[in-house]
């Protein structure tokens, strides 16, 4: 992986958890059920797209 890949996917784990902090804020706020459900299914995605993420970069760092 080259220096600016390995950038291009720390700066993505950050992203990924960026959101998933928003969301976790957003839906102690939210009343809606229905909406709190929904963004509770979004964080589930981007907790796992940052955990595959950082899978990528443990593959990178044992080669």
């Amino acid at each position: 992986m080259t220096e600016k890949e390995l950038l291009y996917v720390e700066d993505a784990i950050e992203h990924e958890k960026n959101i998933a902090v928003w969301l976790q804020d957003t839906i102690t706020k939210i009343s809606d059920k229905n909406i709190q459900s929904t963004l509770e299914q979004q964080l589930k995605t981007h907790q796992k797209q940052e955990k595959d993420l950082k899978k990528c970069l443990e593959g990178y760092e044992n080669e």
